[in-house]
Formats: C-alpha cells, structure tokens, sequence
C-alpha cells in the first residue's frame, strides 16, 4: 500500500521537486501552494505524512501544525517541518507542536526521502482503508481518528478484512482465520452485525457476496 505524502510550499520551484523526488520514490503525493488547498484536501483524504515549510508568506507553519494536532480527524498524520532558520528554540518549539521531524534548508531530496522511509518504518504496523484505520501494535482501530470500541473478535474480523481488501472472503476462511475451527456460520453473522452497528457510515463498505462471504470495497 502506497504512501500518501502532502506538501504544502509556497516556493513553486522547491514544491515541485520534491513532488518530482517523491512521486519517482514510488508514493502518492498531492502538492500545495496554498493553505486553504491544503485543507479542503484533507476533508477528502488523510495523509500520513504532511512536508510543511514553517515560512509560507504572511502564514505561519507553527500555527497550521498546532491546528493540526488539536483536532481529531488530523492528529495522527506525520509532519516533517521545513525551514530556513536553524536556531535550537524553533527546533523545539516544532517537536513540542506535534511535528516529527525538522529539516533546515538547504537540504538534500535523498536525505529528506530517507527522512519519510524512517518515519514510515514507524508506520509498518498500521494497516489503513480511507479513513478506517488499524493499529496491530496496540490492537486498536480507528475511524477518522476516533478510537472504535470492538471487541477482541471484531477487531480480528476487521483487521481480516483490512488486509485482504478489495477481495472476496469466503465464511468459512473467516471463521478458520478468526476463531480456528469451522463452528456456526451464525456466530460469524452476529460479529458481522456488530461490526456494522460500530463502523456506521463505514457499514456500506463491508460487502455481502450472497452465498459465498464479504468483500471490503469502497466501489459499487
């Protein structure tokens, strides 16, 4: 699964090399000159690391990465600062905000691109579709970064169907995969409900293929 990497630099020419850089690294990148682009981007998708420049005009870097990491749907994406000024009270104040990583221009694409590979090493064990997203380090999962209260089979079920999405899963795999033995199909339908009470606008996404099992599909 392709990272989805947003910029936001109002420097025309650096803003379309590090699209260039990151886009021939193998991820998906949007980027941005302006805040407000950056914003209505985000009401559409997340993404899981935000390069931010800290001097973006009359705008402030500091106060978008604050707002950020005050509101819920935005919290959890990573964001590595740019900036031209080096001094250490910047370098702290941006770690205290929120931000993962502080990178002082000028700089090298290849250091920057080892940068996001580490921080999305850190990443590994998050599994997402949209949204919807799985943490198997904590054994959590969220939907727009509000925690889902699932039980310990639900969560397997959804994790099940996090990793093997866009695929049709037969009943009886589910019920090998998640409870180890071939016992009712009826249980598996009971969790299945459960699942769809909890996921609410998200239900629609878990497909059932009639007389055969369920896919998880953002298509018709």
């Amino acid at each position: 699964m392709n990272a989805v990497i947003y910029i936001l630099e109002d420097d025309e020419s650096i803003n379309k090399l590090l699209k260039y850089a990151l886009e021939n690294t193998g991820f998906i990148v949007k980027s941005f000159l302006k805040i407000d682009d950056l914003y209505l981007a985000l009401e559409e998708e997340l993404a899981q690391i935000l390069i931010l420049d800290i001097m973006l005009g009359d705008n402030n870097g500091f106060d978008i990465l604050k707002d950020l990491k005050n509101s819920e749907k935005t919290k959890s994406i990573e964001v590595i600062l740019l900036s031209a000024i080096s001094n250490e009270s910047d370098k702290v104040k941006g770690f205290e905000l929120g931000a993962s990583d502080y990178i002082t221009k000028p700089f090298s694409v290849l250091e920057l691109i080892a940068r996001v590979k580490n921080i999305l090493k850190r990443l590994d064990l998050r599994l997402a579709f949209k949204d919807l997203i799985i943490d198997e380090k904590s054994r959590k999962a969220y939907l727009k970064n509000t925690e889902l209260a699932l039980t310990l089979k639900e969560f397997e079920i959804l994790k099940y169907f996090v990793k093997n999405q866009k695929t049709c899963i037969y009943k009886e795999e589910l019920l090998i995969n998640i409870w180890g033995a071939n016992i009712s199909s009826r249980t598996l339908d009971i969790h299945i409900n459960t699942l769809r009470n909890k996921l609410k606008d998200y239900a629609k996404y878990i497909k059932t293929i009639r007389g055969i099992g369920y896919r998880l599909d953002d298509e018709n």
